[in-house]
């Protein structure tokens, strides 16, 4: 069975049941809802505890809710062109299924009081998300927005794919906190353009990093992370990796014990480089740790290719709490869990600043690192532009951000825009072969809060007939009174033909009966009914 429901527009919602709630009993081939809006809503849009192998949300709108607006338990999601607003729930809208996919949607003020203020996912599963902006979410402990384990705790699901996504001003409620952007335990994790930005902001410092990854393969390029609080790493920590690679990452103005972290991996098949680190600052916490740019606690780590300019080491705090760009954990006042080789750095500290004097020879600085360097020159990392996050990269298939004006070189040029469009209708003309559809209106019970935005209908086409016009060959649009004065005319033409030789007919006919009457001889001068004469066994056209 399939269900499609084209345009719905509804608001002010009291009601105590969800809008659609598939039976339990029925699996379902697919569930698409499309070009609809709903805001101010106490229950959920979907409430799913059904079987449906496809899950299609596009171009729709939820905003303003006090719960989840999708419950879904199934066994495939697709979860596409939404966007979720002020949500606060008891309970984390928690997705089960083998397969979840998420793209171009909206999670605005989703609130939960469990892990994962947007996304919590807490059983074995492939998750992708793909263009989507999370902006002021919030859980409790683990995951801002996103959480996800195969156990709730530390168990790995098979793979994350996350591309195309930003996270802003998300944070976390609890008190041990970490990955206020993203917690994720993965046994294959890809992190490719992908964005934070205030992931907490100022005055809600978090414990962990913004990006809190733990996965034994790891692919990740072009992150950007910006402006993070933390008590300890404030950018991105890096847990178990064996393989994989990190590369092409920009951090910037992030605060915190340490800025980038790497726990218990593995340097052998780990290629760590090509990273801008620029305008961050060690806080002191208290704790006895070795604060630094970069930490390594457990395992070991190859770095190639960094840049670190204008960070602040803090190093007037006293011995207690020594201050580096690299240090590795602490064991007994000396640092020993870990190991760290270090090369082609370009950085305007000095060599002095790079290690402290309790590092047990556990880091080793490369012949190619240039200390002292007051150029400032960093590498150009492409990131992502969307929603608060400033880059130059625009995500396929979404309009530039408003607020930020990409150059010239980077609009969408026009063989790429009809790329989108062509894609857009044939996404239209696929779900029209669905074998239920609903098709409503309005039926919003207060108006609606749904502002700038307006449905798109499910036919990309042009609302107006095309003629081909024999005269010039080419095809044009003509409006509905064109259209009418258009086919009018050959009808009109045609009717006044048709009267006059039905008149001639009939005169040629009666010319005859007379002639016969009368015993005259046929008139061969007569050009009419030389024409229009019939004999009796002739059949009439």
């Amino acid at each position: 069975m399939n269900i499609t429901t084209l345009c719905l527009i509804t608001s002010n919602s009291a009601s105590l049941s969800a809008i659609f709630s598939p039976a339990s009993h029925y699996s379902y081939n697919q569930f698409s809802l499309q070009n609809s809006h709903f805001t101010k809503f106490f229950m959920p849009v979907l409430l799913s505890h059904s079987k449906i192998s496809n899950l299609n949300f596009h171009s729709n709108s939820f905003k303003n809710f006090l719960i989840s607006p999708l419950t879904l338990n199934s066994e495939v999601y697709l979860i596409k062109g939404q966007e979720f607003s002020s949500t606060t729930s008891p309970f984390e809208p928690q997705l089960d299924s083998t397969n979840t996919t998420i793209t171009n949607c909206l999670f605005e003020n989703c609130v939960s009081t469990g892990n994962g203020g947007a996304i919590s996912v807490s059983m074995n599963t492939a998750l992708s998300v793909v263009g989507t902006i999370f902006d002021s979410c919030q859980g409790k402990d683990k995951g801002g927005a996103i959480f996800i384990s195969s156990d709730g705790n530390a168990g790995l699901v098979s793979s994350v794919y996350s591309q195309y996504c930003c996270f802003s001003k998300c944070s976390l409620s609890g008190s041990d906190t970490s990955g206020s952007a993203v917690l994720a335990y993965s046994a294959k994790l890809e992190l490719y353009f992908s964005s934070t930005n205030l992931c907490p902001g100022t005055g809600n410092t978090c414990s962990g990093a913004q990006f809190d990854l733990l996965a034994t393969n790891v692919q990740s390029n072009n992150v950007n992370t910006s402006n993070g609080y933390s008590t300890y790493c404030s950018s991105i920590e890096y847990r178990s990796a064996s393989t994989g690679f990190f590369s092409y990452q920009t951090i910037y103005k992030c605060f915190g014990g340490f800025i980038v972290a790497f726990s218990n991996t593995i340097a052998t098949d780990l290629v760590v480089s090509y990273t801008n680190i620029v305008n961050c600052e060690l806080i002191p916490n208290g704790n006895y740790v070795r604060l630094a740019i970069i930490h390594q606690s457990g395992g070991q780590n190859s770095l190639t290719n960094f840049y670190i300019f204008d960070c602040d080491l803090h190093h007037e705090v006293s011995v207690t709490f020594l201050t580096a760009v690299i240090s590795v954990a602490n064991s007994g006042g000396v640092e020993s869990n870990g190991q760290v080789a270090a090369d082609y750095f370009v950085t305007d500290f000095n060599q002095g600043d790079m290690i402290s004097d309790h590092s047990a020879n556990k880091i080793t600085l490369g012949s190619n690192n240039q200390y002292g360097d007051t150029s400032k020159i960093t590498y150009d990392i492409e990131q992502l532009n969307l929603g608060e996050c400033a880059g130059a990269i625009i995500a396929p298939g979404r309009a530039p951000t408003e607020g930020f004006s990409p150059s010239e070189a980077f609009t969408l040029s026009a063989s790429f825009t009809k790329k989108i469009e062509s894609e857009n209708s044939s996404e239209n003309e696929n779900s029209s072969g669905s074998s239920s559809v609903v098709n409503s209106g309005n039926s919003s019970s207060g108006n609606s809060d749904v502002e700038g935005e307006s449905i798109n209908s499910s036919d990309d086409g042009n609302s107006d007939d095309e003629i081909d016009d024999d005269d010039d060959g080419e095809k044009k649009g003509l409006s509905s009174g064109e259209l009418a004065a258009a086919i009018s005319v050959p009808i009109i033409v045609a009717a006044v033909i048709l009267a006059i030789l039905l008149i001639l007919f009939f005169l040629a006919k009666n010319k005859k009966k007379v002639a016969n009457e009368e015993g005259e001889e046929k008139n061969e001068e007569n050009e009419l009914e030389d024409k229009f004469h019939v004999d009796d066994d002739d059949n009439l056209n």
